[in-house]
């Protein structure tokens, strides 16, 4: 809800600023649209693609930790998209992160695919930096399709551990921001 509120605002100034019979929003109006905007910040995101035994796979993902949120809830939200060629496109709602220095621990529930939706949707990913000579950023396979509903992503972000292994690889032509 918040996400949409900042949306709005922003929608809502460009609309101002090109002449708009809308009328003017109050300095207090647009103070408290602010500062509400202000109450998250987005933690985690990241597009790109790995290639895993020659395979490309393309990812998108945004996850966000709302400032009211205790830091033992791991309660995020945003989304993430993953394009595994030739078969496998899976879109999650994510509903868990838990953000450690570079690294985040991501979870979500599949919500558009035909067989799995309902499921858990859960990956690690490291961002190195963005200078040159640092190394690359990494994602790791994404667990999917395990088991239904929102306990198995919720362990995952608390533990940072999946029930097997999640193997990592170089993000190529892409980035990886983590924020603390």
């Amino acid at each position: 809800m918040r996400t949409a509120r900042v949306v709005l605002l922003v929608c809502g100034v460009a609309v101002i600023s090109c002449g708009s019979p809308m009328s003017t929003p109050s300095r207090d109006q647009l103070s408290a649209s602010s500062s509400r905007a202000l109450d998250s910040v987005v933690q985690a995101t990241g597009n790109g693609k790995v290639r895993i035994d020659g395979e490309l796979r393309t990812f998108a993902f945004t996850a966000v930790r709302h400032s009211n949120v205790p830091p033992e809830d791991f309660t995020a939200t945003g989304e993430a998209q993953l394009f595994t060629r030739p078969f496998f496109i899976a879109h999650a709602e994510i509903i868990c992160m838990k953000v450690m220095g570079n690294q985040a621990w991501i979870g979500g529930i599949i919500t558009g695919h035909h067989f799995c939706s309902g499921t858990n949707f859960m990956f690690h990913v490291e961002d190195n930096g963005e200078r040159n000579g640092d190394p690359p950023d990494m994602l790791s396979l994404a667990a999917v399709c395990d088991a239904p509903g929102p306990e198995l992503p919720l362990a995952y972000c608390a533990t940072g551990s999946a029930p097997y292994p999640l193997p990592e690889f170089p993000v190529e032509e892409g980035s990886i921001v983590v924020h603390q």
